[in-house]
């Protein structure tokens, strides 16, 4: 967990700047701590999906802002480290040689609705394709061969996913030194609104 302060000094000496009352002092923080965390949750979803060569869409469901309410005095980002489920990078496309997910691809591997009735990416556990880096997930204790005799040697399997704990946290690093600014630049536009527009 990173936690980024911002001195209350430097905030009151933005308010005395425009002149703000304690209510449009107060109004003009939340929206900027409101702006910041959706600022900083757009960062982490574009750098993200850049790096692991994904669509920003396989992370909305990563990352969450808290609510800020009435007094809030921070705002927290949780992001979701998971490894993503080839699934959600793209529609998997079997070919001669493995399963081809959007700019990602899975040799060794097959489509298959195993465990589950939606398709996934599988490869089995002996195939000298199988990489733990790119199969993060476990496979079931006692699925030899799924409970179906015809199919012994095909168990146990395991489900490809993309791991971005690493991403996520090299990410957020690079980001962090830039929180500060960008909560000031919301800060004072919210301040000159409320003290000098509105």
């Amino acid at each position: 967990m990173i936690r980024i302060d911002i001195e209350e000094s430097a905030i009151d000496a933005e308010v005395a700047r425009f002149t703000a009352t304690v209510e449009q002092a107060e109004t003009a923080r939340l929206r900027a701590l409101r702006k910041t965390a959706k600022w900083m949750s757009k960062k982490v979803i574009q750098a993200v999906a850049k790096k692991e060569r994904m669509p920003q869409r396989a992370l909305h469901n990563r990352v969450f802002v808290s609510k800020i309410g009435r007094g809030a005095t921070e705002a927290d980002v949780f992001i979701g480290t998971m490894p993503v489920d080839a699934t959600r990078i793209g529609r998997p496309v079997q070919t001669g040689s493995g399963v081809k997910v959007g700019r990602q691809s899975h040799p060794g591997a097959f489509v298959g609705r195993i465990y589950t009735g939606k398709e996934k990416v599988w490869i089995r556990l002996g195939s000298k394709y199988y990489d733990p880096a790119r199969y993060p997930t476990r496979h079931r204790k006692g699925d030899r061969f799924g409970g179906n005799p015809s199919l012994l040697g095909r168990f146990p399997v395991v489900k490809a996913a993309v791991p971005i704990n690493d991403t996520v946290e090299e990410v957020v690093e690079m980001f962090e030194a830039d929180v500060p600014a960008e909560f000031f630049k919301h800060l004072r536009h919210e301040l000159n609104y409320e003290a000098n527009v509105r």
